[in-house]
């Protein structure tokens, strides 16, 4: 799945890289410098944890890591990542939607269906999870 720039950088910022890190077994101590978790390096500590913006370096591999690389690394379905945010309340179909080239091509395949869900949305009539679901399934 392509997501648009916004919503790479509301999962970069929602998700904790810190925390990541820790589920893949990697401590960051008070240096930042760890081991790298993306290649195998048991010898030196190849990259560093950037806290201000929540990224890793790789001076081995010359390259950044986002959240969204490490959760694909990890193998986490798009989805179930965009459910994440969903969940937390995150997302709204203003973000979700893709940019268009073309200003008059419509971001939804059924634009006043995304509309009627947004209204049920925001009566509280149906879920996050749900309402995200449903706008996926609408995507141009």
């Amino acid at each position: 799945m392509k997501f648009n720039k916004e919503v790479v950088r509301l999962i970069n910022q929602e998700y904790s890289m810190k925390e990541l890190l820790a589920q893949m077994g990697v401590e960051v101590h008070r240096s930042m410098s760890i081991f790298c978790p993306f290649h195998p390096n048991t010898e030196t500590k190849s990259a560093k944890y950037f806290e201000e913006d929540n990224s890793v370096y790789c001076w081995g591999e010359g390259r950044s890591y986002r959240p969204l690389d490490v959760l694909r690394i990890l193998g986490i379905p798009d989805e179930k990542i965009i459910m994440g945010l969903s969940a937390a309340g995150k997302l709204t179909a203003e973000n979700l939607a893709a940019k268009k080239e073309k200003k008059d091509q419509p971001v939804f395949k059924n634009e006043a269906r995304a509309q009627a869900l947004k209204k049920e949305y925001i009566k509280g009539r149906i879920d996050p999870i749900e309402y995200t679901k449903e706008l996926l399934t609408l995507l141009s």
